[in-house]
Formats: structure tokens, C-alpha cells, sequence
């Protein structure tokens, strides 16, 4: 019971979403079924809702207030390369001194190298019994990342501000995903029309609101990879008309 109060007595951010902190109170209230590591996809500056809220769960987790003695802080953006991520895991991987569990946060983490993210990996394949990661970044993760981790997506606001030509065109993929294959041929089509600018946004949109669904339906993890493979392809060199055929038939579900 005091363990419970001195919890509650870090109160979440005004502006968090009520549905993401009831779930986590949920975790902290039955530490048996709690998740060794989150990924919180937001924007990671110091003033943002989304970093304040991720310190306010380290808060609330290790009892005592953000940042103390059993937190770790890791920005892949200002990290020196593998060793920076392989030593933060490593004193992770100790004894917390005086709470029950050790956090470490993770920020920027959409900058992580592939190489330090084969380290994270590693590490949540087998993670310490007494550490919980929580990861902030601005995009969805590789998908082997994403399936080990619970899933939030704190880009509520941005949604909503979004323009109204974004919100059109989002609404035009939701409203083909009971589509047959000719409809979806016609969408290659509008998508393929789209201003250079605003295609990989609707994309990344529409990323966003599948990881916001993972939680009811994890089935879906193969659309979400198809839709990052998407936006790696509309970055790269690659025929844009071939990229949308294939993502108009494998990640509207």
C-alpha cells in the first residue's frame, strides 16, 4: 500500500492521453505482468508532452522522482556509436540500489544506427528480470525491435493538426481497407499523383495510426513492417508506382 502511494504521487502530465496512462497504471499496479520495455513513439526534445510523460512513468516505477539514482538516460542522437548504447545496457544489467527496478530511457531513438540496434536487440531478447526500457522515438522501429516491446503512439496532437489534404488522403486509406483488388489498383493510381512532399507523410500518418491499433490487434505487425518497407522505398531510388502496388496489397488491413 505505501509502495502504491509514493506512485501516485507523480501525477501524469494534464495533456496525456487518459487510454496510454490507464494502461500504464494498470502495469504498475500488477508488477508480475509488467513489460520489460516500451516504445513510445513521440517526439523526444526536452519540453515535449511525449518526453514528460515517459519521465513521469520512470517517476512512478522506481518510486522516486525522475531523473535518480536507478535511471539511466541513453540519446542516440548524441550517442559516440555502439559502445555509447553497450555500455548504458551493461549498467542496466546491474542490481538497482534503491528502488525495485532499474529504467533506463531511451530518446532518439528513430537516430539509432542499425548497429545500435542490433545491441538494443540483444538485449531484449534476454533482458535483466529487474530493468524496463522505455524507448522514445520519433518513427516506428524495425519490426523484431517492435514485437518485443509494448507499443504507444503519443502523436495525438500531431494528428490532429495535420492539414486538411493530409486528413483526406488518410481517410481515403482507411476506406479502402476492405477493398477489392481493382479498387486498389485505382488508389496506386491517386496515391501515385501526390505531390513528392505529401506522400511519405500520409504514409508516416498512417504508420502512426496502425501502431495505435497494435495493442488490440498485434496480428498486424506484418502490415506495419509493410508500410515502414513503404516509406524506406519512397525515400530511396526505387519505381514509386511498384512500391504503392505492394503496399496497397499488403499493409491496408
Amino acid at each position: 500500500m505505501a509502495e502504491k502511494t509514493q506512485k501516485s504521487q507523480f501525477a501524469w502530465p494534464e495533456n496525456a492521453s487518459a487510454q496510454v496512462t490507464k494502461t500504464l497504471e494498470a502495469f504498475l499496479d500488477d508488477s508480475a505482468a509488467m513489460p520489460q520495455a516500451y516504445l513510445f513513439l513521440g517526439n523526444s526534445s526536452e519540453d515535449s508532452a511525449a518526453r514528460e510523460l515517459v519521465q513521469t512513468f520512470a517517476s512512478k516505477i522506481t518510486s522516486h522522482n525522475f531523473p535518480n539514482v536507478d535511471t539511466l538516460v541513453f540519446d542516440a542522437a548524441d550517442s559516440t556509436g555502439i559502445e555509447g548504447i553497450r555500455e548504458v545496457l551493461q549498467l542496466a544489467a546491474l542490481m538497482p540500489v534503491a528502488a525495485n527496478r532499474k529504467v533506463v530511457l531511451m530518446l532518439n531513438m528513430d537516430q539509432a544506427s542499425p548497429q545500435m540496434l542490433n545491441a538494443l536487440l540483444k538485449t531484449l531478447e534476454e533482458p535483466a528480470a529487474h530493468t524496463t526500457l522505455l524507448l522514445l522515438s520519433n518513427r516506428p522501429l524495425l519490426a523484431t525491435i517492435m514485437s518485443r516491446c509494448q507499443v504507444f503512439s503519443l502523436q495525438n496532437e500531431a494528428m490532429q493538426e495535420m492539414s486538411g489534404e493530409l486528413a483526406e488522403a488518410l481517410q481515403l486509406l482507411t476506406s479502402h481497407r476492405t477493398a477489392g483488388q481493382a479498387e486498389r489498383m485505382v488508389l496506386v493510381n491517386e496515391l501515385a499523383t501526390m505531390e513528392d512532399e505529401l506522400l511519405p507523410q500520409v504514409i508516416e500518418v498512417w504508420l502512426h495510426q496502425q501502431v495505435a491499433e497494435l495493442k488490440e490487434a498485434p496480428q498486424k505487425y506484418s502490415a506495419v513492417r509493410a508500410t515502414m518497407e513503404t516509406l524506406q522505398s519512397l525515400r530511396g531510388n526505387f519505381n514509386k508506382k511498384m512500391v504503392l502496388q505492394k503496399f496497397v496489397t499488403t499493409a491496408l488491413v
